[in-house]
């Protein structure tokens, strides 16, 4: 799915501790798993092997809403603009922690889940602000951090003088946090300048800001009037901890065009060449020195959807296929291509899925065809970006990613889990 929008969505949950369990919802074993009829995806074939298999009621979940997993596997959390679910995959246990209604969703992408698990599996990262009765926030945000229970934990306070805290995206496992400071005073009731608006990485877990990077410093910025700017937003960040620093980058979109920027902690920021693409989902390696780029090439004409149609009207062309690059491994130091995949791409898809293990190994990523017209998910090897194996999804999707460092995939289908071991 493009990005687009903001930093960052922010998680908005309970303005207080709270602790609201949901009923435990039953949890059952899911039905004998048939190996799909191509060699390649069977359950035993590839580096991974299908584990088990868990079904349970998730409570209040949308479907489409993508899960954080926490990293040893063994909950999942989901937000959406009434609460927190937090799901315990062993015994099917659920927890709903409600929205405050002092709160406000400022949820922009379904792409990234708009929390994040610390490194102990043992809380989850959130984020909260105050809105006004219009629904117009009327402070920035405050990061909080919530136990399984629902309980709140102390989390120290952290400020800039550019303005408020705006939006918030943690790096994976870490307590390590890209924020925006004084991004989007026009948003608010009422609304501020923001005539110094910047980025910041910050140690949520102390409250100490590291670096940081004003937006002005940037020469395809510049010129950027004060205060709020429709013309300008922050379209996506990607970040890790590589050396002893934290490395990302981000993705800045105006109506001029996009800026792409490599930060690296205590050094100046490079801006990066963008290849005039809105249709990328890109992801650093964690290593921190090659970038992996996932485009959404379509094939040429409409998209046709079943349904009544007049039988007298002529039915529109199928579209036809396109060939061209849909991954794409880029060196940061040199720009160039250490490794890309070319298709022939016949279906209309979203690049719903692009996660990096941690261990730097293999990526999981949204594959551009169906088969017998499931969607698919496709294991990358990020040595040489050979395809090693397929997982099914269904008709309309689902998600995956990594846990154990990479030694573990999950992949959700509605209310059902499959976890895949390397063998």
């Amino acid at each position: 799915m493009r990005q687009n929008g903001f930093l960052l969505p922010l998680l908005i949950v309970a303005a207080a501790g709270v602790n609201a369990g949901r009923p435990v919802a039953p949890t059952t074993n899911c039905s004998p798993y048939r190996a799909p009829a191509t060699e390649d995806e069977r359950p035993d074939a590839g580096p991974y092997r299908l584990l088990s298999a868990r079904c349970f009621d998730p409570g209040k979940v949308y479907d489409s809403a993508p899960p954080s997993v926490s990293p040893d596997g063994t909950h999942a959390a989901w937000a959406d603009h009434a609460g927190v679910t937090i799901v315990d995959l062993r015994s099917g246990q659920n927890r709903f922690i409600p929205a405050s209604t002092q709160s406000l969703n400022f949820r922009v992408t379904t792409v990234a889940a708009p929390i994040a698990w610390t490194p102990d599996s043992t809380s989850l990262w959130a984020t909260t602000r105050e809105k006004a009765a219009s629904g117009f926030p009327t402070s920035g945000g405050k990061v909080i951090r919530l136990s399984l229970d629902g309980s709140r934990l102390p989390v120290p306070d952290f400020f800039s003088p550019s303005g408020p805290l705006d939006a918030v995206q943690w790096v994976p496992g870490t307590s390590i946090a890209i924020v925006q400071f004084g991004t989007h005073g026009g948003t608010y009731q009422p609304t501020h300048p923001d005539p110094a608006p910047e980025l910041a990485m910050v140690d949520t877990a102390t409250g100490s800001i590291l670096d940081r990077l004003s937006l002005a410093s940037l020469h395809s910025l510049k010129g950027r009037p004060a205060g709020s700017d429709p013309r300008f937003s922050l379209a996506a960040v990607t970040a890790v901890i590589a050396s002893g620093r934290v490395h990302a980058v981000v993705t800045i979109r105006t109506r001029a065009g996009a800026t792409r920027v490599h930060w690296t902690q205590g050094l100046p920021a490079v801006e990066l060449p963008v290849r005039n693409r809105t249709d990328e989902r890109v992801s650093l390696l964690p290593s921190g020195k090659q970038l992996l780029r996932l485009i959404e090439l379509q094939p040429d004409g409409v998209q046709i959807f079943d349904g009544p149609m007049d039988p007298h009207a002529p039915r529109p062309e199928p579209p036809k296929p396109r060939a061209g690059i849909v991954v794409e491994s880029i060196s940061l130091s040199t720009g160039k291509s250490a490794w890309s995949i070319t298709q022939s791409v016949t279906n209309f898809w979203k690049a719903d899925i692009l996660e990096i293990s941690p261990n730097g190994r293999y990526a999981l990523i949204s594959w551009p065809n169906r088969r017998s017209l499931v969607v698919q998910a496709a294991l990358i090897d990020l040595r040489n970006g050979a395809t090693v194996k397929m997982f099914p999804m269904s008709a309309s999707g689902g998600q995956a990613g990594f846990t154990d460092n990479g030694d573990v995939i999950w992949i959700r289908v509605a209310g059902k889990f499959r976890f895949y071991r390397r063998s």
